[in-house]
């Protein structure tokens, strides 16, 4: 695993500060602006499925969103925060199409363990597009510091949001945290190669029980 920056490839980093966010979606005016931004991430995820993250780069994700790389780089400075973005879309996709599915299961942690079972379970269906956004991931804890935050975020309001199935309570948002962190130390191995999706499952659903085991108890 690269320790800098300039490891992750010549074009993983545009010109501009390592840290500069991305444009968000709610900064954006106009629909066609919004059209052209999920174009990109749209262009993101399909190159990405052809070879995973290695097979990403800038100038291919604008050729076929149909952009120049100048506007591609006024809306995500990097490769790095385009399939980071596309990755937060995955996870609130998933947030929105599993919370119908939860509503007759009453146990938190048996909520939690179906959320844990279905995300990797689709994450594995696409590996290699996992595989890039999962490497993109990792790498914007070097690159993209506020992506990498906002990712932790996400992931952990799902998880709230799905266990709770209405009112979050303190509990669910301790919990979630927690897995939060699980989460991302998980998507790390998995892309360093010392985890598959079988033991990363495993792991998860381990976690979960424990929590509730110790909730119980207390």
């Amino acid at each position: 695993m690269p320790k800098r920056p300039g490891g992750f490839g010549a074009d993983a980093v545009a010109p501009k500060s390592y840290h500069e966010p991305a444009l968000p979606e709610h900064q954006l005016t106009t629909d066609r602006q919004r059209e052209r931004r999920a174009r990109i991430l749209d262009a993101a995820v399909d190159v990405a499925a052809v070879g995973g993250y290695d097979s990403v780069h800038v100038r291919d994700i604008a050729d076929r969103a149909k952009v120049s790389l100048a506007t591609l780089y006024h809306y995500f400075p990097s490769k790095v925060h385009v399939l980071v973005w596309a990755l937060d879309r995955e996870l609130m996709r998933f947030d929105d199409s599993l919370g119908q599915h939860l509503t007759k299961i009453e146990d938190p942690f048996a909520r939690l363990q179906m959320v844990v079972l279905r995300l990797v379970h689709a994450m594995e269906d696409s590996d290699r597009v996992t595989e890039a956004l999962a490497h993109a991931y990792v790498a914007a804890n070097v690159v993209a510091s506020a992506e990498a935050e906002m990712i932790r975020v996400e992931t952990r309001e799902m998880f709230a949001h799905l266990m709770s199935g209405g009112a979050t309570s303190a509990l669910h948002r301790q919990t979630a945290d927690v897995l939060a962190d699980v989460w991302t130390s998980e998507m790390l191995a998995l892309v360093q190669g010392r985890r598959t999706y079988a033991e990363m499952r495993r792991r998860l659903r381990t976690v979960i029980d424990l929590i509730g085991r110790t909730n119980a108890a207390g």
